[in-house]
């Protein structure tokens, strides 16, 4: 079985998110062809079963980069024929979507966005266009199942984009 996971860092370090997923990849990698598609280049070697693919422009704003990162994403996935495309970021499609702590569009409903100007632009608008993409995916005619972290999480989910909840999963802690 062919499959990609999707971040924009490869490298544990980076946070509880990407060292989850790449715990998980070692795991699928000792049956499965599995690849990283990340965006931020690799800091330290990584595990040795995993096949990095590192794509997107390195230099120009973060919404061209992540744009030119998603779309690089899609086309990679259309020529390769993964059979499972799980994505921690928002992209253009997969089929599993497993946001960090909530939907982009929900943290934004949420008053974040009057506190991000006091932090900085910047992540204003990688915030937005979280969101814009993230829209996007869920409103797919087939979204891909979200995986949640809580059972609050995932009336969230339900709620905020009136989700099927047939395709909404909560780990298990």
């Amino acid at each position: 079985m062919k499959i990609a996971l999707v971040t924009l860092s490869a490298d544990p370090q980076y946070g509880k998110a990407e060292r989850n997923l790449l715990r998980f990849a070692s795991a699928l990698a000792m049956e499965n062809q599995t690849t990283i598609l990340h965006h931020i280049p690799l800091k330290s070697e990584g595990d040795t079963n995993l096949y990095y693919l590192r794509l997107g422009r390195l230099s120009g704003s973060f919404a061209t980069r992540y744009k030119d990162f998603i779309t690089e994403v899609d086309r990679k996935v259309s020529i390769e024929n993964y059979n499972i495309v799980h994505a921690i970021v928002p992209v253009l499609r997969c089929n599993v979507y497993q946001p960090y702590e909530e939907l982009a569009q929900k943290t934004r409903r949420r008053g974040l966005s009057r506190i991000l100007p006091l932090i900085g632009n910047r992540s204003k608008q990688k915030q937005h266009l979280y969101a814009e993409v993230e829209r996007k995916l869920l409103s797919l005619p087939k979204p891909p199942f979200v995986i949640c972290s809580s059972k609050r999480m995932k009336q969230s989910v339900e709620s905020t984009i009136n989700f099927d909840p047939d395709r909404v999963w909560v780990l298990p802690r």
